[in-house]
């Protein structure tokens, strides 16, 4: 059950199609320079002291992030996260959807990364009108971090969208579940985003990297509200 301790303190094996490509886009963070509140710096899965990775942070490959994200059970899971440095993919190697929108990619690039589960908590409120229940964790859906392929100052760029674990590579017996009831916790999972790179774009200051986007559902980062900005890696 919930106790106030554990809520947060305030202060390739086969080719699959994928969904399709996103276009370049600034929405995912146009908001990313400011907060009106700060995000919780501690949360206490089971009582241990878990700190978050502040927003903004920039990392190198191999270097780990913690981070939360929310469920439909009222709860905050909590994740470490260690990405790796891009591996090109050939473009002819990925299928899509929609391959006309595949005419000017040179190539893709993957970046897998690592994510652990830590735990989970409930999320910190103070309306009296919300009670908190025991969480249905055998029905409750997985809600992984979102990480995408970006520019080196943390912006979306064209990304594929579906499909991404396929294109990593990544073995079956490493996804993460997509039910909270399977969620192994410390077990290191895998998982990929995929950047596509057009003829002639990619330099030394637009290549891609990797970010971290914070769950707008996380408390004190209401929707509509200024967007902390994104965890990077590059």
């Amino acid at each position: 059950m919930p106790t106030k301790q554990s809520l947060p303190e305030k202060s390739e094996e086969s080719r699959k199609p994928g969904d399709g490509i996103e276009e370049d886009s600034t929405d995912e963070n146009e908001d990313s320079e400011g907060l009106t509140e700060e995000l919780p710096e501690f949360l206490y899965p089971d009582g241990t002291k878990v700190a978050l990775t502040a927003p903004g942070t920039v990392l190198r490959f191999g270097e780990s992030a913690t981070v939360a994200t929310s469920d439909s059970e009222g709860r905050l899971l909590i994740w470490k996260i260690n990405a790796h440095d891009g591996v090109r993919i050939p473009a002819g190697r990925i299928e899509l959807l929609e391959p006309e929108k595949a005419t000017n990619i040179s190539h893709f690039n993957c970046y897998a990364y690592d994510i652990a589960f830590l735990g989970a908590v409930s999320k910190y409120t103070e309306d009296p009108m919300v009670i908190h229940g025991l969480p249905d964790i055998n029905n409750a859906a997985v809600t992984p971090p979102k990480m995408i392929a970006s520019s080196r100052d943390g912006k979306a760029s064209r990304r594929l969208v579906g499909g991404s674990d396929n294109a990593c590579g990544i073995p079956l017996n490493s996804r993460l579940p997509t039910k909270q009831s399977s969620l192994v916790r410390n077990f290191s999972y895998a998982r990929g985003t995929v950047g596509a790179v057009e003829h002639g774009s990619e330099t030394a200051e637009s290549s891609h990297t990797v970010s971290f986007y914070f769950d707008e559902e996380v408390p004190t980062v209401p929707e509509g509200r200024k967007k902390p900005a994104p965890i990077i890696w590059r």
